[in-house]
């Protein structure tokens, strides 16, 4: 047996060789610094790896992979909570020592408890030292191959200002050149980014660790996100499988399918509108010069048809991947997840522990209201909190549901069960404060109170998007919960749940709150910028994001879980009913997943024209700037890290403000929507942006030396965009201003250092 193992382990480790081989062949040099990206987040793992071993205890060979995202949340929130102390400069070699001191502390009380305890069977998984490795290599081999192909296919666009890239790219050239914490806004000249920052942050700290600068950092991060996702829900659901008792390749079955649920899948509008009205306008003879593009899966509700003041989003995982969106709720994808995964082996720890013992002590009490299993799904929950606060609200109710769930689960007296469940969320939202409230205190929140909406989604748009998801949860409901017992899951006497089993437990609390997110922004609305055009759009858009989260990872679940109940059942009518609906359901969300083929047809282009052009992020945009590229060399290699450089304002998603985002350094006022909707006011924007004009075309060189005091501007800088944006630009009251330090094309490009 042993032979066997330790031939497992030299076959995985040949094979991790044979994908990193692979890999320099297809994408050349880049294949370095995958690797020392894949190297960095495998250390950040190891650090961890004995807390993920006493918390998974149960979960066995696929808790690994949550390592990663654990010890990436730890030890970066670290480095930042020194930092904004200014306690330590946010460099490697800080980053660096940290890591040190805390994987020999963990490995170190690793040991020390684990030999001092009798019973280890409470402490470690059942798996042994060579099963741990073997699995180790195995997830690590899933990874590499998974973050290769999906570098392979993403390097063939390089996007340039079309999406949110450029401002992802800012935040984390920001983030990379500074020294503490909060850092430095690029589009707003004396002012800290005043965003949930802190998952741009995470990718930037580990583009330091790494050792690859933001243009290459920022593309891999994104390539990360997805391999990480499509195999953490894949290791998850196989957990909840087992835990069901279906077997192993039901369990593959399961993680597979839900893996592309999250990750692959479109939503309905795809095959609605891409297939099935093409082809009944053929049938009918009508004509349309209407062409689906796939983009127009996430803007559906409001569009078609056309309702006005009610615009609203419906992105999800793949087209943000696809698209190549480092934003917020993109980053927080592996966080949320790993999230879910502690919550489900809290659930799965505890279900035992009877809550209605006269005995239970004062410490079991305090162990229970401050479990660590508790406490690390709240630190998660602030991380969240701080890098798509939506996900606070979303995730803070998901566990406060789960406690709930968990103490009527454990407990028959309902006293105690209001008491417990009310403290322990309480307990876990002062957590969650605490570790935000450095955060949180030097924010100002974006938002401005809760709304009635006016304009509710269409029930046949809600059955297009939502119908194949919710179909099946209402399907799982009913055959859990059914009165008859035909899932065969009574346990104990408890009268609550009908004595369901915890998996089950878990999924049908995850059911019902994804249910709830599709329809809370059918009554409700948080205000915002977008209040007069486009009131739930933000709303929805977070809200569902999340939602379809949810119903991905639990359709493999409930797949492989309702078949293999339904597995012969040939007699019963009702249940052969619902036998075929299940099939039906599953071929609908089979056309789902060629949404990802044709949007990469779309997006990329056609195979036999797609070529491998790198990971450099940046590339598009300086490759669009043309000779002016050079600017933006020559003030990384000569301009000091804060010093602010004027440039011509713009609005949002177009190739203004190229400079202060590609160069990390401030502007004035840069992407108009997003600073008016950081700040709350364009009273804001408009001020700056006046302020601006009068320093390119205003004829009082007297206020113009008076606005680059009030903004402590270092640099003015000339090219295309301020030229084509101020007609009447005043060149030679400009070059007054100081000294002629870069000039190119005769004049038309060029940088004047400010006079002291």
């Amino acid at each position: 047996m042993k032979n066997k193992s330790y031939v497992g382990i030299i076959i995985r480790a040949c094979l991790i060789i044979s994908c990193i081989l692979i890999g320099l062949c297809l994408i050349g040099n880049d294949m370095y610094a995958l690797i020392k990206w894949a190297g960095a987040l495998f250390i950040l793992g190891f650090s961890v790896l004995p807390l993920v071993l006493i918390l998974f205890k149960d979960g066995g060979r696929y808790s690994y992979i949550f390592s990663k995202v654990i010890g990436l949340c730890t030890l970066s929130y670290i480095v930042w909570l020194l930092s904004s102390f200014k306690l330590v400069v946010f460099d490697r070699e800080s980053i660096i020592t940290v890591i040190i001191i805390a994987t020999v502390i963990s490995w170190s009380l690793f040991y020390y408890v684990v030999r001092k305890k009798t019973d280890k069977s409470a402490l470690v998984c059942s798996l042994s030292v060579t099963e741990i490795i073997r699995s180790i290599l195995s997830v690590e081999l899933a990874f590499i191959l998974a973050f290769l192909l999906i570098t392979l296919l993403m390097g063939c666009k390089i996007p340039a200002t079309e999406t949110e890239r450029l401002m992802d790219y800012a935040f984390m050239k920001s983030i990379y050149k500074c020294d503490y914490f909060p850092p430095l806004d690029s589009f707003a000249a004396g002012e800290n980014i005043n965003y949930y920052y802190f998952g741009h942050y995470m990718m930037t700290y580990l583009s330091k660790l790494a050792g690859v600068n933001v243009s290459i950092g920022y593309t891999l991060a994104l390539n990360m996100i997805f391999a990480l996702s499509l195999i953490m829900v894949f290791c998850l659901c196989n957990i909840i499988l087992e835990d069901m008792g279906i077997g192993l390749r039901g369990r593959l079955f399961g993680g597979v399918i839900s893996s592309m649920a999250v990750c692959i899948a479109g939503n309905g509008h795809y095959f609605v509108f891409y297939k099935l009205v093409p082809m009944l306008q053929g049938m009918l003879g009508i004509e349309t010069d209407k062409k689906y593009w796939f983009a127009d899966s996430t803007r559906y509700i409001g569009y078609t048809p056309v309702v006005e003041n009610d615009r609203t989003i419906s992105e999800f995982p793949s087209y943000s991947f696809l698209v190549g969106d480092l934003h917020a709720h993109v980053i927080d994808i592996i966080v949320v997840i790993t999230i879910l995964s502690l919550l489900y082996a809290y659930l799965i720890i505890t279900k035992d522990k009877r809550l209605d013992d006269e005995k239970l002590t004062f410490h079991g009490i305090a162990h229970e209201i401050l479990n660590p299993y508790l406490i690390i799904i709240s630190f998660l929950i602030s991380i969240s909190s701080m890098t798509n606060y939506w996900d606070f609200i979303i995730y803070f109710t998901i566990l406060s549901i789960a406690i709930l769930a968990s103490t009527v689960y454990r407990c028959k007296k309902i006293p105690r069960i209001i008491w417990l469940a009310i403290t322990k969320v309480i307990v876990s939202y002062l957590i969650i404060n605490a570790v935000n409230v450095l955060f949180m205190t030097s924010f100002d929140k974006m938002f401005d109170g809760i709304g009635i909406v006016d304009h509710h989604t269409m029930l046949h748009q809600l059955i297009i998007m939502w119908g194949i998801q919710i179909a099946t949860v209402i399907i799982y409901m009913i055959i859990l919960l059914n009165k008859d017992d035909f899932m065969g899951i009574r346990t104990g006497d408890n009268k609550f749940f009908l004595n369901i089993i915890m998996p089950d437990l878990f999924c049908l609390c995850l059911s019902l709150c994804a249910i709830g997110l599709v329809f809370i922004p059918e009554c409700v609305y948080v205000r915002d910028i977008y209040y007069g055009s486009y009131p739930r759009a933000n709303t929805m858009f977070k809200l569902t994001y999340q939602a379809f989260i949810l119903f991905g990872i639990l359709f493999g679940i409930i797949m492989v879980r309702v078949s293999v109940r339904l597995r012969g059942v040939l007699k019963d009518v009702r249940l052969q009913r619902i036998k075929t609906s299940l099939i039906l359901i599953f071929m609908l969300f089979l056309t789902t997943l060629f949404y990802f083929v044709t949007a990469s047809r779309m997006w990329f282009g056609e195979p036999d024209t797609l070529s491998y052009k790198g990971i450099e992020s940046d590339s598009s945009i300086l490759e669009n700037m043309g000779d002016e590229a050079n600017v933006v060399k020559w003030i990384d290699e000569n301009i000091t890290k804060d010093e602010v450089i004027l440039t011509a304002d713009g609005l949002s998603y177009t190739d203004y403000c190229v400079i202060p985002a590609l160069t990390g350094h401030p502007t004035v006022i840069g992407w108009q929507t997003h600073e008016w909707l950081w700040h709350n006011s364009y009273d804001y924007v408009k001020e700056r942006q006046q302020d601006v004009s009068s320093l390119y075309s205003g004829l009082s060189q007297t206020d113009r030396l008076n606005l680059i005091d009030k903004y402590d501007i270092s640099y003015i800088y000339v090219g295309a965009k301020e030229r084509e944006k101020y007609s009447d630009i005043q060149v030679d009251m400009i070059l007054e201003c100081g000294d002629l330090v870069y000039t190119q094309n005769n004049g038309y490009y060029f940088l004047v250092k400010v006079a002291e």
